[in-house]
């Protein structure tokens, strides 16, 4: 009879006694708390990360666009030799097979509208379209831009596929950065 009493009660007693013990429970909370503390760091990460690499692309196609109008005559050789430059001005990062960067002329005609005079691609193996359009084709240009008879406009656009640090949650982003620019020191219509 005394060994069912003391059966009985034994639940209960330390049931009550791990109630009242607070040992570990810092640990419990900790290992509560931990993954989303990881989440917070590695997103916190990852947001500055592509931020950085949006900063660098839009400012690698505003440099390659104030390099190229500077040249008062423009060769392919040259536009090559400022494409060779790009990891400088991406600030180190190499756009390879995810990116590349496009050049493109436009030339305004008569009734105001731009035609694509040439684009050259380069500093990336990445296949892709320009935005803007085919030699030969009217140019797309930017709401509001406007394009005199006779003016050119360079146009420089990078696009880049930026493959994610936590690849298998956020997947790839594209990053696209163009900017217009009037040439400043010559000709810029054609490409020798």
């Amino acid at each position: 009879m005394m060994l069912g009493t003391l059966n009985a009660a034994f639940p209960r007693n330390v049931l009550a006694r791990f109630r009242r013990d607070r040992r570990g429970v810092a640990a419990i909370e900790f290992a509560i708390m931990l993954p989303l503390m990881l989440v917070l760091l590695l997103g916190t990460w990852e947001i500055g990360r592509a931020i950085l690499v949006q900063m660098r692309i839009g400012a690698s196609a505003a440099q390659l666009g104030g390099l190229v109008t500077r040249e008062a005559t423009l060769t392919r050789a040259t536009l090559q030799d400022l494409f060779a430059a790009a990891p400088v001005m991406t600030g180190g990062t190499d756009l390879g097979a995810d990116g590349v960067m496009v050049v493109t002329a436009v030339t305004g005609d008569d009734q105001g509208r731009g035609r694509v005079a040439w684009q050259e691609y380069g500093a990336g193996s990445l296949k892709t379209g320009s935005r803007i359009g085919r030699p030969g084709a009217y140019a797309t240009l930017p709401d509001g831009m406007t394009i005199t008879a006779g003016e050119t406009l360079i146009v420089v656009e990078v696009f880049f596929n930026d493959a994610s640090s936590m690849n298998m949650l956020l997947g790839q982003r594209s990053v696209y950065r163009a900017t217009v620019q009037r040439g400043r020191a010559g000709d810029l219509a054609t490409l020798g």
